[in-house]
C-alpha cells in the first residue's frame, strides 16, 4: 500500500510540474506575424522566398498546427508545372517533424497549398519567438521550364473552400494546454491581433536583357510633286542598351532619311545587344503638282507656247497657262 501511495505522489508531481512547465508560454489568444520576405531568383527556373513565423506578444508561444495558402500569378509557369519543397536547412523550428511536407500545386492554378503536419502534442510543439521570429522555412518553387518574364505577385489566402487552403495558425494554450486558432482574418478569436504580411521585393522574373525603344518622327513633304527633297526626322525614346541599329525600307541604315521622294517608309529599330526591335512607318507626303507656264511679254494674258516654265508653287511674274498668243507668235516669225 506504501508503495502505491508513492507512486501516486510520484506521478502527481510529475503532472504538476508538466502543467507548470507550460505556464510561462503566452496565454492564446496572442497577436502573431505570419510574413513572407526575402524572395530571389536563383535560377532561370528556380524562385525562393522565407516564411517567418513572429510573436508579437510578450512571450514566445507553443506552435500547434500550421498551413498556409500561398497564391501567385499563374501566368509565370509559362505553361510548365511548378512543385514546391524546403531549401534543406533552412528551417527554425525547434521540433523538427512540425516542418510541413505535403504540398499541392496541381489543384489551384494559382495556389501553393501547404498542408499541416500531425499536431506533436502540447510539450512537443515548436516555440515560436518574438522579432526578428522564427523562420518555418525557406520556400522554393521550381518550373519545369523557364519562368515566364513576369512578375510573382505572391500573397496569402484566407479564403477556404473549393481548391483554396486557408492560411491559418493554431498555439498551445500556456495554461489548459488545448490547442487554439490564432489570428486568422476569417475566424479571429476575441482580442487577436492579424499581422499577416507580405514584403517581397516582386521583381519580374527572367528580366529581358532589352527593351525596345518607343518610336517618333516629324516628316517634311516634298517640295514638288516627283521632287526627291523630302526627309524624316525620327525620334527614340527610352529603350536599352544603345546603340540602336536603324534599317528602313528603301535600305538606308541611317536614324533620319533625307532627300526622298514621297511615299511611305518603314523603319526598324533594333538594340545591338539583344536584338529588341521595334518598327514603325511613316509617310512622306508628295508636293504640289507641277504646273507649264508660257511667257505673257504683252501682257495680254495669251502665252507664248515657245518660252515656258515649270513650277509647282503658281506662275512666275510674266507667266500665263495659257500658250495661244498669236500676236507674239507673228512677231516672232516677223522678225525672221
Amino acid at each position: 500500500m506504501k508503495t502505491k501511495v508513492t507512486l501516486l505522489k510520484t506521478l502527481f508531481m510529475v503532472l504538476c510540474c508538466t502543467l507548470l512547465s507550460h505556464v510561462g508560454l503566452a496565454q492564446v489568444p496572442n497577436p502573431i506575424q505570419l510574413l513572407i520576405t526575402n524572395d530571389a531568383q536563383t535560377a532561370p527556373n528556380v524562385y525562393e522566398v522565407d516564411v517567418y513565423l513572429i510573436n508579437m506578444g510578450a512571450n514566445p508561444f507553443q506552435l500547434s498546427g500550421h498551413q498556409y495558402g500561398i497564391t501567385y500569378n499563374g501566368l509565370i509557369k509559362n505553361g510548365g508545372t511548378i512543385t514546391a519543397s524546403w531549401v534543406a536547412g533552412s528551417s527554425q523550428l525547434s521540433t523538427p517533424s512540425q516542418l510541413p511536407s505535403a504540398f499541392t500545386t496541381a489543384t489551384n492554378t494559382n495556389q501553393i497549398r501547404i498542408n499541416p503536419p500531425p499536431a506533436p502534442g502540447c510539450g512537443g510543439g515548436s516555440i515560436i519567438q518574438s522579432l526578428p521570429g522564427t523562420r518555418v522555412g525557406r520556400l522554393r518553387l521550381t518550373n519545369s521550364v523557364t519562368f515566364a518574364s513576369l512578375t510573382p505577385n505572391l500573397g496569402i489566402n484566407f479564403v477556404t473552400g473549393g481548391a483554396n487552403t486557408r492560411t491559418q495558425i493554431s498555439a498551445y494554450d500556456g495554461t489548459t494546454c488545448l490547442s487554439t486558432l490564432l489570428c486568422t482574418p476569417v475566424v479571429n478569436p476575441t482580442g487577436c491581433t492579424n499581422q499577416y504580411v507580405v514584403s517581397v521585393t516582386n521583381a519580374q522574373l527572367n528580366p529581358p536583357l532589352c527593351t525596345a525603344p518607343t518610336l517618333s518622327a516629324t516628316t517634311v513633304a516634298a517640295s514638288c510633286a516627283g521632287d526627291a527633297n523630302g526627309s524624316i526626322d525620327l525620334t527614340t525614346t527610352g529603350g536599352n542598351p544603345t546603340p540602336f541599329d536603324f534599317l528602313w525600307s528603301n535600305g538606308a541604315i541611317t536614324e533620319d532619311l533625307n532627300g526622298v521622294v514621297a511615299g511611305t517608309y518603314t523603319v526598324t529599330v533594333s538594340t545591338t545587344i539583344g536584338g529588341c526591335s521595334v518598327s514603325a512607318s511613316y509617310t512622306v507626303a508628295d508636293g504640289a503638282p507641277n504646273v507649264t507656264y508660257y511667257a505673257d511679254a504683252d501682257g495680254d494674258s495669251f502665252g507664248n507656247a515657245l518660252v515656258s516654265m515649270v513650277s509647282c508653287t503658281g506662275a512666275p511674274v510674266g507667266f500665263v497657262t495659257n500658250d495661244t498668243d498669236c500676236d507674239e507668235l507673228t512677231m516672232l516669225f516677223s522678225g525672221l
